[in-house]
């Protein structure tokens, strides 16, 4: 449009293409419009107009100034959207689920384009890309759910793209119930009960419960010690990576959805890992009730299932062996202090017998074996003794082999089983005793004490 003087011929042109002409009216308004037949093509144009006067003699005007006009009838479709990494707070960044009620989407258009968002249809807002086309945008808050996300473009020439592909984001905002406690898995609890939770086991195993399918993190105290995934069940299994020092560990657990939503931690349980054996017990002692012989310190003994005791680190298990054959386990009291009978089916045969012995903590830890005890059973009672002989210079009667004497207090002699004690009773009653030599042979006279009456005696 233009004006000139009324009833001018007015000719368009664009650079030296003429466009056409048109007639300003009685005022000297005029308007015109391109050919459809020769429209313009995109890019810069710049437009003059000549006007030609009417009536007498006509006279053709030079060029106007130029109006420099921008043709521009095609825009491109814009990018899918993504969702911005920083608002993806899932377990990966790229798996477009988040707990980010407003999440910030990005993308990229034509550049300087007014972009618009679209969740099913309903706009979400819009925004401007920059000089390299990238776009940004968070938009307001969004319901727990599945939204498609679209993008559409208009450029300043008024041009309006076509709806880009489709960003399908889940939103989830709705954190899981914390997991269960913990529990040391079985085969980690070492101790003398599998449901302690002692153990030397120093990359412990725990088991629980979450939500099917979350990402289950661990913690000893405030620190995480690791994570793992709850199956379709909701059952998790965690093995520690790297060893544990000695100590007690509060365990809790936190269960991750896939949004990243985490509710509180489990309940805490509490381990003890310990790797320390115990103390070497004291060597085993036969018990002097057991000990037969003929001292109760000689360890020589006819009971075949005997009695020992000794000491060991407190509370402990305590494991008897003769020799490598294990006779059974004991506990050791809050002093240490333990005593085990030989139980009938371990019952010592005759002979010599190394005993000793271990002792095994809480957490399962087995101390080094004490010195060993070494004992005699003997249950074989010895041959009887030869009869008892009046010693010849006791035997005062006529003949030294009558067994008479006048001798209240006389020596007697005989043979037994070497290095036996030999009692000798007069009648019932014990007169004392003696030991027989190396060889068998042994001597007793009877003591004041006991002296003889006259009469016979047996």
């Amino acid at each position: 449009t233009g004006t000139a003087s009324a009833n001018d011929s007015i000719v368009v042109s664009s650079g030296e293409t003429l466009l056409g002409s048109t007639v300003a009216d009685g005022t000297g308004a005029w308007d015109f419009t391109v050919s459809d037949s020769s429209p313009l093509a995109d890019g810069s144009h710049a437009i003059t107009v000549t006007t030609t006067t009417s009536g007498g003699s006509p006279v053709t005007s030079d060029p106007s100034p130029a109006l420099n006009l921008t043709v521009d009838t095609v825009i491109t479709t814009p990018s899918t959207p993504d969702l911005d990494s920083s608002s993806d707070t899932g377990k990966s960044s790229s798996d477009n689920i988040t707990s980010d009620a407003t999440p910030t989407l990005i993308g990229t258009a034509e550049a300087g384009s007014t972009v618009e968002l679209f969740d099913s249809g309903n706009s979400l807002g819009t925004t401007t890309a920059d000089g390299s086309g990238n776009w940004i945008l968070t938009v307001d808050a969004l319901s727990d759910g599945i939204h498609s996300i679209t993008a559409t473009s208009s450029d300043a020439a008024g041009n309006q793209s076509s709806e880009s592909g489709a960003l399908s984001i889940t939103v989830d905002t709705s954190a899981p119930s914390p997991p269960t406690t913990p529990d040391l898995d079985a085969a980690s609890d070492t101790g003398s009960s599998n449901t302690d939770n002692i153990t030397s086991d120093t990359t412990p195993t725990f088991t629980g419960t979450a939500e099917a399918n979350s990402t289950v993190e661990a913690f000893a105290g405030n620190s995480s010690v690791g994570t793992t995934q709850a199956d379709s069940s909701g059952n998790w299994v965690f093995t520690l990576d790297s060893e544990a020092s000695d100590g007690t560990y509060s365990v809790t657990a936190k269960a991750f959805d896939a949004a990243g939503n985490a509710d509180a931690a489990s309940p805490n349980m509490s381990i003890t890992i310990d790797t320390l054996a115990p103390a070497t017990p004291s060597a085993p002692v036969l018990d002097p009730s057991s000990d037969t012989g003929s001292t109760n310190t000689d360890n020589v003994t006819s009971d075949s299932t005997p009695t020992f005791t000794g000491t060991a680190e407190a509370d402990t298990t305590v494991e008897l062996f003769a020799g490598s054959s294990s006779l059974g386990t004991t506990t050791a009291d809050s002093s240490g202090n333990w005593s085990f009978t030989v139980d009938s089916s371990d019952a010592f045969t005759d002979g010599s017998h190394s005993v000793t012995v271990t002792a095994t903590d809480a957490a399962g830890n087995v101390s080094s074996a004490s010195d060993s005890l070494t004992i005699t059973t003997d249950t074989s009672a010895p041959a009887a003794p030869s009869v008892p002989d009046l010693a010849s210079d006791s035997d005062t009667g006529t003949s030294n082999s009558d067994n008479l004497t006048s001798d209240t207090t006389p020596t007697f002699t005989g043979t037994a089983e070497a290095s036996s004690t030999v009692e000798l009773f007069a009648g019932s009653s014990s007169l004392g005793t003696t030991t027989a030599d190396s060889s068998g042979n042994w001597s007793f006279t009877v003591d004041s004490s006991d002296a003889f009456t006259d009469g016979s005696h047996s």
